[in-house]
């Protein structure tokens, strides 16, 4: 009898390891399988579905002119909407509009914020002023054209009338073509050009010339994980910035990093979060200006 229970038990333990054996090597297919099954990433919105985004960006600026250190910090935040209009195989529309806006600009030259959410009526002078020309961006509607790898195809509706004040005209550019092409080719430019599995690297180089400064950005994205539905993606910028006429010369250089989670099956962003900065000597007015720049830029999908 004694015997007979010793050999159960010890049939017991073997049954129990055999079974966790099993479940590890099912565990470890299972792993192998995701790592090696190919993903399609592509900008695949929803038509109908309407998204809403919130941006932030703190850029530091240092700049150097014959000794002379002059620092400016600008901070941003704005809440935006898209909603896909249409779809075909190589292209999506989208309309998009800015829900809010505000912007923070501090430098021993000049501070001052504004926000499309304060009450117009309680302001005056320079800040009514400055508020009046955010609010008429706020809630225009204006429609692009992305390519299914995100690039920008084209943008219409929008309509700046830029002001010969140059801190005016700065906020103005905010909103200007310009500027959303380059917030949406940095923000959805990045899908690869065929399928992908975990581990693989895909790169995108783009150029382009805003404020007068030419843009040349090579980025390098790398899948990392794939959760259910989510990608994790990794994002290596390197880049370089150079006047683009003769107003203004010289070069700036540098790199961002940062992280990306996305929904496969849209293609649409969960969030971003993205830091870097450049550096360099730029020739303006006959002058050398030793520019130190660090950005922090972040995009979340609201719930």
């Amino acid at each position: 009898m004694c015997t007979f229970a010793t050999n159960s038990i010890t049939f017991k333990e073997q049954t129990t390891m055999n079974t966790k054996k099993i479940l590890f090597l099912v565990a470890c297919l299972c792993i192998s399988i995701i790592a090696h099954t190919q993903t399609r990433l592509s900008f695949n919105p929803t038509v109908g579905e309407t998204y809403s985004y919130r941006i932030t960006s703190e850029v530091q600026t240092r700049q150097t002119v014959m000794g002379m250190s002059m620092p400016m910090d600008i901070m941003s935040e704005m809440l935006i909407e898209m909603t896909a209009t249409e779809k075909t195989n190589d292209e999506v529309r989208m309309n998009f509009s800015y829900l809010s806006s505000a912007m923070e600009v501090t430098s021993p030259m000049m501070t001052f914020r504004v926000d499309s959410e304060t009450d117009i009526a309680t302001l005056s002078g320079f800040d009514r002023e400055m508020a009046e020309i955010v609010n008429t961006f706020v809630g225009q509607t204006m429609s692009i054209v992305f390519g299914t790898d995100g690039s920008v195809k084209s943008i219409s509706g929008v309509d700046v009338d830029y002001s010969f004040n140059p801190t005016i005209a700065m906020i103005q550019s905010q909103f200007g073509e310009d500027a959303m092409r380059q917030m949406f080719e940095q923000a959805f430019n990045i899908y690869p050009s065929q399928e992908v599995r975990v581990g693989d690297s895909w790169n995108n180089n783009t150029s382009m010339v805003v404020q007068g400064m030419s843009t040349s950005a090579q980025t390098t994205y790398t899948l990392t994980s794939i959760t259910g539905n989510v990608a994790a993606i990794d994002v290596i910028t390197t880049m370089t910035i150079t006047g683009a006429d003769a107003t203004m010369t010289g070069e700036m250089s540098g790199e961002v990093t940062g992280k990306i989670e996305l929904d496969i099956n849209t293609g649409m962003i969960i969030s971003s979060n993205q830091e870097g900065g450049v550096s360099g000597t730029l020739q303006a007015g006959g002058m050398n200006v030793e520019m130190e720049m660090t950005t922090r830029t972040t995009m979340a999908l609201e719930r």
